[in-house]
């Protein structure tokens, strides 16, 4: 993942979710519903995600914020995930 990338979506950067490849149409960063779904598992998160096979990586950051989660959350779940 780009830097510039990882910036705007740092939630799911450090879930390890990854954007689908872009479109030079398409402005808006998306990744894969199925990725995101796995991540929330495996770190043991439940958000409401907007439904759809690909999802506006920016709407599931702001859904993450909504609900309170934070990145501090993020990291411990990771490093729990992975020892």
């Amino acid at each position: 993942m780009n830097p510039e990338t990882k910036a705007l979506i740092p939630f799911l950067a450090a879930m390890g979710v990854h954007p689908l490849r872009s479109n030079a149409s398409r402005r808006r960063i998306m990744v894969a519903r199925q990725d995101v779904l796995e991540a929330f598992l495996d770190l043991k998160l439940t958000v409401p995600l907007p439904t759809g096979k690909e999802l506006d990586a920016e709407e599931v950051e702001r859904q993450l914020v909504a609900a309170g989660i934070t990145m501090a959350q993020v990291k411990v779940a990771t490093v729990r995930m992975y020892s």
